[in-house]
């Protein structure tokens, strides 16, 4: 059982008694004038006579319950010693029945007699809503400010997300309207540039100073080649060589320089990969250069596509383990190719063929002796059959057999799988988007130590699959 706290069993005795004051009045045809409602602890009264609203949802919810079905001139303090409700709890000299029945003795007298004073107040700060600040400086030259995003912004995981809340900040803080319950475009766009501004403040310092103070950047800094100017807002731009080509915008013309590597960069990098439902590399690229340029770009855009979830799926595929050693029965496979090399420069040579397993020889059609039930086999034959087939072990042994030692294919071993691995289990009968994931349970190695197959939990259920069907998704 949850344990609660002591105002709150307070609150909720309250919640009680407005509940049973609803239910006599719904009883009965008379209707009184007024109600007066008590209750010992100055908590409580103070919850109810404040503002329920910054309280947690516990407290707020119930002090809600009681504003609506009372009034707080029907609410009064009264004293421990005479609340008949605590003969239940603690011990206490007198009779039970006469103060439930007939409640406190000031309840005889007349109502301007009563002490409705509660002397002090109680403990307001009891379950209050948490409260966040937000520090907010450097001035710049525009008006706007620059928040201090150098801890903030690596919180952030999503580049809409970080504009959305930058943008509602900005409006609490500086922009003078009605309240809203949505953003609008200029909003986000001012939002964007708040950011821009801070991590090219914090990435290139010294030539923003530089910029703004109409001096020349140093021919060693890794801006110089982009010929960096600065806009009206305060925003670094390449200055590049298509400023006469119209047909398109100006932030294609002069695209915002960002630094490579920067947390901000990178979510803007994964923003237009999502956004552009993880295609490929030049793709993204030049939507990206529509509006930013980034050094080196390609390295961030596929370091994107590496960490992304959804191309993980996709581009998982089993890792076969090392291939394994030939099993006995194995070693004597029925056809009639060739298992040894064709000698052109000596066509008498037969090459081994499984038929030498099965007849003796590589033809697979002989043809029958006329007299094959009076055939009485000679000393001379059975010493001819005992040479082809010494013959046939020797070629075995020498020219085949070694070159069983060689693996095809699966040549290097791979980290083999283990439990509590998540995979894909590749179904050659689905689609690849419904291909099922899981999490082992537990390995099965061969006789190699290798690890053959695995037992998989999945949502349908356990399922036992070899490890050429289990693809491992590497999940952070």
């Amino acid at each position: 059982m949850k344990l609660s706290t002591i105002p709150r069993l307070e609150l909720q005795a309250a919640v009680l008694g407005t509940r049973l004051r609803k239910c006599i009045l719904e009883g009965h045809d008379v209707n009184p004038k007024c109600v007066h409602m008590w209750s010992d602890s100055k908590t409580v009264l103070a919850w109810i006579k404040s503002d329920h609203r910054k309280y947690k949802p516990y407290v707020e919810h119930r002090i809600d319950e009681i504003l609506e079905a009372t009034r707080l001139e029907d609410w009064h303090w009264v004293p421990t010693k005479d609340n008949p409700a605590d003969f239940g709890t603690k011990l206490r000299s007198g009779t039970r029945e006469t103060s439930w029945l007939r409640g406190p003795q000031f309840l005889q007298e007349d109502a301007s007699q009563w002490n409705l004073g509660t002397s002090d107040v109680g403990d307001t700060e009891l379950e209050l809503r948490s409260k966040f600040t937000l520090s907010i400086n450097e001035m710049s030259s525009d008006g706007s400010v620059n928040i201090v995003f150098r801890e903030l912004l690596e919180r952030f995981s999503s580049f809409t997300r970080l504009m959305r809340v930058v943008a509602w900040v900005y409006r609490m803080c500086y922009r003078k309207i009605k309240r809203k319950v949505y953003l609008d475009v200029a909003e986000i766009e001012e939002a964007i540039l708040i950011v821009i501004r801070n991590v090219q403040d914090v990435a290139f310092h010294d030539k923003r100073v530089a910029l703004l103070t109409g001096q020349s950047i140093e021919k060693n800094s890794k801006l110089w080649k982009f010929s960096p100017i600065i806009d009206g807002r305060g925003v670094i731009r390449m200055n590049g060589r298509i400023n006469n080509a119209c047909s398109v915008g100006e932030e294609t013309r002069r695209p915002i320089l960002m630094p490579q590597g920067h947390h901000v960069t990178k979510l803007i990098v994964r923003h237009y990969h999502e956004l552009w439902k993880h295609q490929n590399e030049n793709t993204i690229i030049a939507e990206i250069r529509r509006k930013y340029y980034i050094p080196h770009c390609r390295q961030e855009v596929r370091r994107a596509a590496r960490n992304c979830m959804t191309c993980k799926i996709q581009r998982a595929s089993p890792k076969m383990p090392l291939m394994g050693q030939l099993p006995k029965d194995r070693l004597y496979i029925v056809n009639s190719r060739p298992l040894t090399h064709i000698a052109l420069d000596n066509p008498t040579d037969d090459p081994i063929t499984p038929n030498h397993f099965l007849l003796g020889s590589p033809n697979s059609s002989q043809t029958p002796h006329p007299q094959e039930e009076m055939y009485q086999p000679t000393r001379k034959e059975w010493r001819i059959a005992q040479q082809i087939s010494h013959s046939f072990w020797n070629k075995w042994l020498n020219e085949y057999l070694p070159d069983l030692c060689r693996r095809t294919k699966w040549h290097h071993p791979v980290p083999p799988l283990a439990e509590m691995d998540i995979v894909l289990i590749c179904d050659k009968n689905l689609h690849r988007s419904q291909w099922k994931k899981g999490v082992i349970l537990a390995v099965t190695p061969g006789r190699d130590g290798q690890v053959r197959s695995a037992t998989v939990k999945t949502t349908a259920g356990v399922l036992h699959r070899p490890t050429c069907k289990l693809a491992k998704l590497d999940i952070l």
